[in-house]
């Protein structure tokens, strides 16, 4: 009789997880958001094609950034998680220094080649960062760290 679990209890898993590293039904979730998400753009711009299609092929890039993140060992993210927070805290500086103003907001860095909004990044770096601090100390996290952690937080 074969046995449907393998070792640790897990069950086997399908070529996508094993070979392209991501979780299938979060993936699925993710494709059926994005695509309300297009039929409400659409709707929104009153069915302006041009719109939905920008939208669309910038879904496409996301797509491709994740898979190629999904490839980097969890140790490579963990490693370079201080310099990524590091980094996005002093982008934001930098927006506050020499940032671009648009639709009323001071948001954006003119790179030159491209315009970037840093904050966007720090959506990813952020909670890489609490996680690199929770994970160092290990559970249950003293109040130093958790001072710690929402001093990253609030910065």
């Amino acid at each position: 009789m074969n046995d449907p679990l393998i070792a640790g209890g897990m069950r086997e898993r399908g070529w996508v997880q094993r070979y392209l590293h991501v979780d299938v039904p979060l993936l699925l979730l993710l494709a059926l958001l994005a695509g309300i998400g297009l039929v409400v753009l659409y709707s929104a711009f009153n069915g302006d094609p041009e719109a939905w299609e920008r939208q669309f092929w910038r879904l496409g890039v996301a797509l491709v950034g994740m898979l190629v993140l999904a490839q980097l060992p969890p140790s490579l993210l963990q490693r370079w998680t201080p310099l990524l927070y590091a980094a996005g805290v002093l982008s934001l500086i930098a927006v506050l220094l020499f940032g671009v103003s648009a639709g009323g907001a001071q948001r954006w860095l003119d790179l030159g080649v491209m315009v970037v909004q840093p904050s966007e990044g720090l959506k990813l770096a952020l909670p890489m960062m609490v996680a690199y601090l929770l994970a160092r100390e290990g559970p249950p996290p003293q109040l130093r760290m958790l001072l710690v952690v929402l001093g990253v937080i609030g910065l």
